[in-house]
């Protein structure tokens, strides 16, 4: 027994981030000043939030390690930038130089907290980009937030630092790499086919670009510029829907590669879709309208058949359903809000929240339960916080799986190998102090393969660039069965 809780106790020191559950999601901020309380799931509880009281679709919350309110998306103080927004604290306060980013708050998933890798302190805040006075008028945009900072009150270091620039829909989200410490950013363009993506790898945040899959729509058409996207708590699928589009889209992702494949999409009566939830087991995406709410079976071959009608709202009233999130108790909740803001609409409809109890039975057994979460007294607007599954853990088994070798060679994985020169011209050269075995993939910015390389057990590899262009590129590097290092690598010639 001893033994047994020795190797325990190491393997959790090792890897404290998979053996314990993080609290990071256990905050919901939004609405009408309404705050949720997760950390006892048998019995969350709402409390005040003072600082938003402005009608808002774009929430975003964070919470520490412990389950302590960290940050929250709210109104911004500048008059000239009402319709932006700014970071508060846990105590409600607006941190410093937290006033007034260029991020819109009627975005339905416009702001998104990610914990910077291996640093209690920093996190970052990825925004969509949406400056009235641009150019330019729409991008991906981070900012890198410090808990400590100006005497313990926060600061946000650095801001409207712009990745790439395109318009976007109204939804970024995120999932952990495979590795299990790295984050995958994911954007989806508001018109085209393109899902772009940021690699978060160590304190480094790297463009991948883009990739094309799934339906285009016509040039600044506003089929999926509105609604929900959202990875399943296994990170291997993502779902989203659009207001002007009567579907659900499903596609498969590898978290080690960051490539998406299998792109379904599954029908439904709807003319159109907002809210998007996967189940806890990932097998069903509920998906709602603004007066129906439809159960869409994920893992099904049968794009055309396979929904279920689970709620039927009244629709004769001025109250619709919005978004909905699945929560750290296995439920999901699921707001309704009024027609048309602002407004001083105080019902049983905006002031509680309904609940799918159990999203993993088929059907009606999924048991939703309409109006079932009072609110305290507050009210919800359309939307609910944009969350991620911050305890996802590494693959393990896959290639990817990097961090589960020990805390000593984790640490020195990115040291292992040299890059030079870089600037490159013709050819680029791969060393290290060891002998080892490698497999290189070279990207363009728009996430296209343009060079594959393998080779044994050497100290030094010299690869010819002849046949690629000036560009930058993103290099992967792949050292023996399971380490992945990316590298970013400019070709001029």
């Amino acid at each position: 027994m001893k033994k047994l809780f020795l190797v325990l106790f190491v393997l959790c020191s090792l890897f404290s981030f998979h053996c314990f559950p993080q609290r990071q999601d256990r905050i919901w901020v939004f609405g009408d000043s309404v705050g949720i309380d997760f950390n006892n799931l048998s019995n969350p509880t709402v409390f005040t939030v003072p600082t938003v009281t402005v009608p808002d679709e774009g929430f975003a919350s964070v919470a520490d390690n412990n389950g302590n309110l960290l940050y929250y998306m709210g109104p911004a103080r500048n008059t000239n930038y009402q319709n932006y927004s700014g970071v508060y604290n846990g105590s409600f306060q607006m941190i410093q130089n937290g006033d007034s980013l260029f991020t819109n708050r009627s975005f339905t998933q416009g702001d998104l907290f990610i914990p910077e890798n291996a640093d209690t302190d920093k996190t970052l805040l990825f925004y969509i980009w949406d400056d009235w006075n641009g150019p330019p008028w729409s991008g991906l945009a981070y900012a890198r937030l410090s808990r400590y900072a100006n005497s313990g009150g926060g600061s946000v270091l650095m801001r409207d630092s712009l990745i790439f620039i395109d318009e976007l829909a109204e939804k970024i989200t995120a999932v952990r790499h495979a590795n299990g410490r790295d984050w995958w950013i994911i954007a989806k363009a508001d018109s085209s086919d393109k899902f772009y993506k940021i690699l978060i790898q160590n304190d480094s945040i790297i463009y991948m670009g883009y990739q094309r899959i799934g339906p285009s729509f016509p040039p600044l058409s506003t089929y999926i510029i509105q609604g929900q996207m959202i990875f399943d708590r296994a990170g291997d699928k993502l779902a989203y829907v659009g207001t002007g589009w009567p579907k659900v889209a499903v596609l498969d992702f590898d978290r080690c590669t960051g490539i998406f494949s299998n792109y379904r999409g599954y029908h439904t009566p709807n003319t159109s879709n907002y809210g998007c939830s996967f189940s806890p087991t990932g097998k069903y995406v509920y998906v709602s309208d603004f007066d129906r709410l439809y159960q869409v079976d994920a893992e099904s071959p049968d794009t055309m058949n396979s929904f279920n009608l689970i709620y039927q709202d009244d629709l004769t009233d001025s109250f619709l359903i919005g978004a909905s999130l699945l929560a750290p108790d296995d439920k999901i909740y699921i707001v309704s809000g009024f027609e048309s803001e602002p407004n001083n609409v105080f019902d049983h409809r905006n002031m509680n929240l309904s609940v799918i109890q159990n999203p993993n039975n088929p059907g009606v057994s999924c048991n939703f339960d309409t109006l079932a979460f009072h609110l305290g007294g507050h009210r919800a607007y359309g939307g609910l916080p944009n969350m991620v599954n911050y305890n996802l853990g590494p693959l393990i088994g896959s290639p990817c799986d990097t961090l589960t070798v020990g805390v000593s060679e984790k640490k020195d994985k990115n040291d292992q190998i040299n890059i030079f020169p870089n600037p490159a011209t013709n050819n680029v050269t791969i060393s290290s102090n060891n002998n080892f075995n490698i497999k290189l993939i070279l990207y363009d910015l728009d996430g296209r393969e343009t060079l594959k390389y393998s080779s044994d057990f050497s100290r030094n590899y010299s690869i010819s660039l002849s046949n690629i262009p000036n560009g930058v590129y993103i290099m992967s590097v792949g050292l023996g069965e399971k380490n992945i290092i990316y590298k970013k690598l400019v070709v001029i010639k």
